[in-house]
């Protein structure tokens, strides 16, 4: 059957091969079988194949098949896939993995400005889930922004240049960033950028960690 859907994406009929290809994910078939659908419609250069894997993207299967969605929206390069719709999906959820999975679709995108923006912590509208309610609630919305942020930060080390990310540093107020911005810095070999850190830091771990 995984063979069988392999030979859709050199289909006569790309339209009819999306079709035939959903209805291998409706089906009760082996988690197996619907990502290798998945990977098939992202290989397929059809606008039909791109609004089929864009649904999945948003969350129209299980959340494995969405993060597998996500992940081929960020490399497929017979699709093409806009900043806008990725951001769509980012916004419309506050579970940390699918927004993991965006952060990596933006990584494999180069899309240096929209991780930036979660580096920054203004992605968006702000990257604040919205998540309320128990104090225990509360505390996950913010340690899931977070992380959402260190892995942004983490990404954009063969992106952007040291310039272009040390007024980010400077603005940084949480010491766990400014942790993994030297982490960041040291990756790209931004030496003046480490100096400065080692100058001006106040804590004395992230200090010690750019030393």
């Amino acid at each position: 059957k995984v063979l069988a859907i392999q030979s859709l994406r050199d289909s006569q009929d790309p339209d009819q091969a999306v079709v035939l290809l959903q209805g291998q994910v409706s089906k009760t078939n082996a988690l197996k079988v619907k990502e290798r659908a998945i990977v098939v419609l992202a290989q397929i250069d059809a606008p039909k194949a791109h609004q089929a894997l864009l649904g999945y993207a948003k969350g129209g299967g299980n959340p494995d098949l969405q993060r597998t969605a996500i992940r081929y929206l960020g490399t497929s390069r017979n699709q093409k896939t806009t900043s806008a719709e990725l951001i769509e999906i980012y916004n419309s959820t506050t579970d940390t993995d699918i927004r993991s999975s965006v952060i990596s679709a933006f990584r494999s995108a180069g899309d240096k400005t929209s991780l930036m923006r979660i580096a920054s912590g203004s992605a968006f509208g702000g990257d604040r889930p919205a998540i309320v309610g128990t104090d225990n609630s509360a505390t996950y919305a913010l340690a899931a922004g977070l992380a959402n942020r260190a892995k942004a930060i983490t990404s954009l080390t063969d992106l952007a240049s040291p310039q272009e990310l040390w007024p980010l540093y400077q603005k940084e107020e949480n010491k766990d960033l400014r942790s993994q911005w030297v982490s960041a810095f040291s990756g790209m070999g931004a030496v003046d950028q480490l100096l400065q850190i080692v100058k001006t830091e106040k804590d004395p771990a992230v200090k010690n960690k750019a030393i």
